[in-house]
């Protein structure tokens, strides 16, 4: 009468013999416990179902431990290195242009790696004076090409530019064919020379 009602209820007895075993993998050692576990969980609760769901919950735990080490060495990769083209390129003349018309040698010579370049003290003296002679800068820095050598990268940019003297002379103005020549640094890229260097100057 007992196993009767429980049949009734939706519950069958458990067969083991009709229990598959699975594989547990754990520490490198695989063990045949799976039907054990199911037929425990069954006669606590009285539901065959609660024993699929406490199998089909062991498989994802297993899977997500077996994922994790693939996870962890993916997060570990190491960045690439900020690569150079035409949007770095043109980043970089868009900060030297906002500088200029900025009025902020701060700004302007950030950009610049003076231990990189040739003459790079008295190049950063000529931008110092230069900053300080004129009252405003109005700029326009239009690339015209890229090329990569090595790890430096060369710019060939047409350059308009209008500078109002802070001693009250005639504005001037210069149009000129400027290459410059960019370095990464570690922290970006930076430029480390530039030619003719006079179109930074005043007369």
């Amino acid at each position: 009468m007992g196993s009767s009602g429980k049949e009734a209820a939706g519950c069958p007895a458990l067969d083991s013999a009709k229990i598959p075993l699975m594989e547990i993998i754990w520490s490198g050692r695989r063990e045949a416990k799976a039907a054990h576990r199911h037929q425990k969980v069954g006669k606590h609760l009285g539901c065959h179902k609660v024993a699929s769901l406490s199998g089909f919950g062991f498989m994802v735990l297993t899977l997500a431990f077996s994922f994790a080490p693939i996870q962890g060495r993916a997060a570990q990769k190491p960045p690439q290195q900020d690569a150079f083209d035409d949007r770095t390129a043109s980043r970089l003349l868009s900060q030297l242009s906002e500088a200029l018309q900025g009025h902020s040698q701060k700004q302007f010579l950030a950009l610049f790696d003076f231990g990189r370049m040739k003459d790079g003290t008295l190049f950063r003296q000529q931008i110092e004076s230069f900053f300080s002679q004129t009252e405003s800068i109005r700029a326009h820095l239009n690339l015209a090409e890229t090329a990569l050598e090595g790890d430096k990268a060369t710019l060939s940019v047409d350059a308009e530019m209008e500078t109002q003297p802070s001693n009250g002379s005639a504005t001037l103005r210069r149009n000129e064919r400027l290459s410059f020549v960019a370095a990464s640094s570690g922290a970006g890229w930076k430029f480390v020379d530039v030619q003719p260097r006079g179109f930074f100057s005043l007369p």
